[in-house]
């Protein structure tokens, strides 16, 4: 591949701007042709970048652009003519910088129809395409990342056409080879980007332009983590998942431990690397490892009695160079196991544990256990028997009950670094259980026995096995106890993975005596769970409309879209109380709607929804309208949000550039330890700034930026994010670490946004969180792919949500990522969905075809279109089931329980431990759907009792396991026995109908009370109604005081 002469010429301009050299001469004297428009207008493009003045010649080039984009060119590279996506990107990006640095707003008309064009034409099979006649990916697709950023190199379709182009297995010249370099320096991935690099050079006999922008930006971007030519973070990103390649293992070495250094050095001729460990080595060679990485490798095994020391690297060359100084902190381990009872205060019991050389207190509360360094006062040498306590075989007893665990010989070890303090602390107990529920929105099973599973906040991108975006550092066992970690640290439980009936707790310690703080959960499985809600926060109910079938898509970027999505429904006679739009901001600010024209205010001020202006083919034409739109229609309005200053892959934006410069001087983002603003190092928005949420100054400012956003209607936020803290010192406003903060941010992230929504009673909808989530309703479960396996996993989630205190949980039915679901996965999900707390299709961004999960876009795209009927049927049935679905969520609320419940919680004495296939939708509905693909029937385990199907009203006997048939359009569902359902029904008073989405009334009120034996409910509907039944059993009579005109239906088992 060869570069075009000129425009050689204009990346040898870009190259020394970047160095920070312009040469305004030659950048004047590069010849402008039209004929080969795309190098015209990166000349242009050129010129904005380097603060030179456009002339009329350079209009011309613009006038050309906006009226020749789409024409066949050839392309950078001077291959055949086509339209390439290289090309329209440059054109996009030009038209970008012109309308920014000279405030031409109607030049956003011609930006989004090439982005338009390029979603409509340039995608093949989910990635993206170098041409129309090609029709596949190309290396020349980099262009369109770096320099001209029309798309971040995280961008779905650009990383599956990336992946595309690596899995063939082509030789590659030294400018593809650069090209991919640039492409790998941008994610961040040094790994990869030295590795073409290093191709590049060695197979190039010239120094070629993209050679010299490659090394530039990989250079640049080195400076951010390191400005000499070592790359050594001992503790890496402190992310347990995944390792950098310039770390140190372990972080914290034992003596007698080997440690393993890694080194990359940026520097050629290489001679000679050494390290330089203090006390131990003077001069210690390092090994080459990866000569594609430059990566440098000590292995040293720490001697005993070391107590840990400074160490450097040196390297030998033409220009000997030395890193900075690293410190080397040793690890110590000390098990403690002698435990005596020491006396006792009137809040605790005190005992002592200890070793030869080292000991700790363990502080009984009545319901908590805490570890401290530091002895309190004692008042009595007598056992407080009215506080927790163990025995003289180390069993624990609450509130006078024996716990079914017992503390280990070894209860307790300790994790110091010498002569800092210690860092953690392990917990081994005894217990004999067979189920361990719990660990918060968990997607591998339902019962971690036999895991390992730790605590920490994750954004897995699909097939997220135990990681997870909302983990929680608590469960509870089959034994009548439950214990939660009440810390904000990482925390690790081995539940008999390592060693049968034996549990193994670590927990990350912060910088205080308490080492560690433990509720003491016990009693049945519900009051467990109850406890736990009790200890993390009361939970908050949701508006009734939160508990309607919601819509959503990436996909949805216009006004004229939405009205036609809204538009559709109504047509189909659809049902749904919630919109969702994701795709409505610049994605820049995040707070600005797309095409909106504004003027630049003083750094820190706001704009007010006045002050903005609206172009008629803009693609929000007239905002609040379309808000009062969706209002008209009964729908709530969200919009999504994201906790971050983007990094614009070093385009330029006047408002995002302006706030971030505030943001930066005024303190409000997170830092580094030296004080500099921390970038988020890996995975999403990498680069991008950190807003920070314990900054009161900053949410002030943050919100005011958004004020209008409520001003004008709008419902709440979709709150996405919030996993992007890496590192274990960055520092936030109010003093705390990333340690802490690692799992907290989500908490505060959200809890700002919950917060700021209440002016207009509104909700925020969130991915992560932490203990404590069930405070700020409602969540979802993040992104998966559209297949059965998936169904599954997501059912599990959901299930581990409810029994971690997260009432209010849905998933984007039938999957949000990749080609459509089949109708029967559609269908199958819908089902199920109808019975889940939250009701939501949601798709991912545009591809090649229409990829909306919106029911008519499935029946057209997989030729089904009795899949419209049954999502109707079932989106008509959650409206049917409000006034239960309302009831049922509020006894959830204020007896903290959860709404969609796991079978053994409800039937703890029967054998449903493992089970997730069936779960039970409030106290009365049993959902059993069907999960697996070409199934038309299913078993179905019913509990003891007596159970009426919900569809039809016949009657089953419990105790035993049933084969239930289920077409594609059906999902069994039984009532318990001893309930009463209120439902609102349509004209017929059948299950199913219409009757729209008003939750202001009643279409037709319809209790149904299933009696066995006498009973007592209250039943307060999503109306503020309430209503009493009593059932007498031996008069068969049932009593029912409402003002609401209801039919009863009697049915008496």
């Amino acid at each position: 591949m060869k570069l075009e002469q000129t425009f050689s010429e204009v990346l040898e301009q870009y190259n020394d701007l970047l160095n920070s050299s312009v040469n305004t001469n030659a950048i004047y004297n590069l010849n402008t042709e039209l004929d080969n428009l795309p190098v015209a207008a990166a000349i242009v493009w050129l010129k904005v970048k380097s603060n030179i003045e456009l002339g009329e010649d350079d209009y011309v080039v613009i006038n050309a652009i906006q009226s020749k984009w789409s024409m066949e060119y050839s392309n950078v590279f001077e291959e055949d003519e086509d339209i390439y996506t290289s090309n329209l990107a440059i054109f996009y990006i030009t038209l970008s910088e012109v309308k920014n640095a000279y405030q031409l707003y109607d030049l956003q008309k011609s930006l989004t129809d090439i982005r338009d064009y390029v979603f409509n034409h340039m995608i093949r099979e989910g990635s993206l395409i170098s041409s129309l006649k090609k029709n596949n990916p190309d290396y020349d697709l980099v262009l369109s990342v770096l320099p001209f950023g029309l798309f971040a190199p995280e961008d779905l379709i650009m990383v599956s056409g990336m992946n595309k182009l690596l899995s063939y297995n082509k030789s590659i010249d030294p400018n593809t080879a650069a090209l991919l370099g640039i492409y790998f320096t941008e994610k961040y991935d040094f790994v990869r980007a030295d590795s073409y690099l290093n191709q590049a050079e060695n197979h190039s006999s010239e120094d070629t332009v993209l050679i010299k922008i490659l090394e530039t930006y990989l250079q640049q971007k080195k400076e951010n983590i390191s400005t000499s030519v070592f790359i050594h973070k001992p503790l890496g990103n402190s992310n347990v998942y995944n390792q950098l390649p310039y770390e140190r293992a372990p972080h914290y070495p034992t003596v007698k431990e080997k440690c393993v250094f890694n080194v990359q050095v940026n520097a050629s001729d290489i001679q000679e690397v050494f390290m330089h460990l203090e006390g131990i080595a003077e001069k210690f060679p390092c090994r080459l490892v990866d000569e594609t990485l430059r990566i440098y490798q000590a292995v040293v095994e720490i001697p005993a009695n070391y107590q840990g020391g400074n160490y450097f690297f040196t390297l030998i060359s033409e220009k000997n160079e030395k890193s900075e100084v690293y410190e080397l902190a040793i690890q110590k381990n000390s098990a403690l196991n002698r435990i005596e009872f020491i006396g006792s205060n009137e809040k605790e019991n005190i005992y002592s544990i200890k070793n030869e050389e080292e000991s700790i207190y363990l502080l009984f509360q009545e319901t908590k256990l805490l570890l401290s360094q530091e002895k309190p006062e004692l008042d009595s040498i007598e056992v407080n028997k009215k506080m927790a306590r163990i025995d003289s075989q180390n069993h624990l007893f609450v509130s006078n009950e024996t716990l079914a665990f017992s503390l280990s010989e070894d209860f307790v070890e300790i994790h110091e670094l010498v002569g800092k303090g210690i860092i953690g602390t392990t917990l081994r107990i005894k217990d004999k259980a067979q189920i361990y529920y719990g660990f918060g929105e968990r997607y591998n099973s339902v019962n971690q026995l036999g895991n390992t599973i730790d605590c920490f906040v994750y954004n897995q991108y699909r097939d997220q096995g135990t990681r997870t975006y909302m983990p929680m550092p608590y469960y509870f066992t089959d034994c009548n106890y439950g214990l939660f970690i009440n810390s904000n640290y990482y925390t690790r439980f081995d539940l008999q993975d390592s060693n049968k009936f034996e549990v193994d707790i670590y927990i990350e310690t912060g910088e205080n005596n308490v080492l560690a703080e433990i509720d003491l959960l016990h009693g049945d499985m519900k009051e467990m769970i109850s406890q736990y809600i009790g200890c993390t926060g009361e939970p908050l109910m949701v508006p009734s409309w939160t508990l309607g079938p919601w819509m959503s898509s990436n996909n949805w970027d216009r006004d004229s879209v939405v009205r036609e999505q809204i538009e559709l429904t109504n047509k189909y006679d659809i049902p749904a109380t919630v919109i969702v739009l994701e795709q409505w901001s610049d994605e820049t600010t995040y707070y600005m709607f797309n095409d909106a024209q504004y003027p630049m205010l003083m750094p820190g001020e706001v704009h007010t929804y006045d002050q903005m202006n609206f172009p008629e083919w803009g693609r929000w034409p007239d905002p609040k309208a379309l808000v009062n739109h969706c209002h008209e229609n009964g729908l709530k309005f969200i919009l999504w949000q994201i906790p971050i200053e983007k990094y614009l892959n070093q385009q330029n934006h006047p408002l995002k550039d302006q706030d971030e410069a505030y943001m930066i001087e005024k303190g409000f983002v997170v830092k580094n330890i030296d004080g500099s603003p921390y970038r988020i190092p890996e995975n999403w928005f990498t680069d991008s700034l950190l807003m920070d949420f314990t900054n009161e100054e900053a949410k002030e400012w943050w919100f005011k930026k958004r004020q209008y956003l409520l001003d004008i209607g709008v419902d709440g936020f979709k709150t996405d994010g919030g996993e992007m803290v890496y590192g274990a010192d960055v520092m936030f406003s109010d003093g705390s670490n990333g340690r802490e903060m690692r799992n907290r941010y989500p908490k505060e992230y959200i809890k700002a946004y919950y917060e700021f929504a209440q002016q207009n009673q509104g909700i925020t909808f969130s991915r992560s969180g932490y203990t404590g989530a069930q405070g700020y309703p409602a969540h979802w479960a993040g992104d998966e792919r559209s297949t059965f396996d998936a169904f599954n996993r997501q059912l599990i989630a959901g299930i581990n949500s409810g029994m971690s205190g997260v009432i209010f949980w849905g998933w984007d039915l039938a999957g949000f990522n990749g080609d459509i679901p089949t109708a029967e996965l559609f269908m199958r999900s819908s089902s199920m969905a109808a019975f889940c707390p939250i009701m939501q299709y949601h798709a991912e961004s545009k591809g090649e075809f229409n990829q909306d999960r919106t029911p008519w876009n499935i029946a057209e795209r997989t030729q089904t279109p009795e899949v419209i009927d049954v999502y109707r049927f079932f989106a008509n049935t959650r409206m049917n089931l409000m006034p239960y679905i309302y009831n049922q969520s509020l006894k959830s609320v204020n007896e903290k329980t959860p709404l969609m419940r796991a079978m053994q919680i409800e039937f703890p004495n029967e054998d449903f431990k493992n089970c997730y296939d069936e779960f039970m939708f409030g106290k009365s509905l049993l959902v059993a759907p069907v999960i697996h693909e070409g199934m038309i029937s299913r078993k179905v385990k019913l509990p003891e009792g007596t159970w009426v199907d919900f569809w039809n009203h016949s009657v089953v006997q419990g105790g035993k396991t049933i084969h239930v048939n289920a077409e594609f359009d059906q999902i069994p569902v039984f009532i318990k026995e001893n309930s009463a359902i209120l439902l609102n029904l349509g004209e017929s008073k059948t299950i199913g109908e219409s009757i729209g989405n008003d939750l202001t009334k009643y279409t037709n009120a319809k209790l149904v009370v299933v009696a066995k034996d006498s009973f007592s409910e209250t039943i307060e509907d999503h109306l503020g109604n309430l209503i009493t039944i009593d059932a007498d059993a031996n008069n068969r009579k049932v009593s029912v005081s409402q003002k609401l005109p209801i039919e009863v239906e009697l049915i008496w088992l």
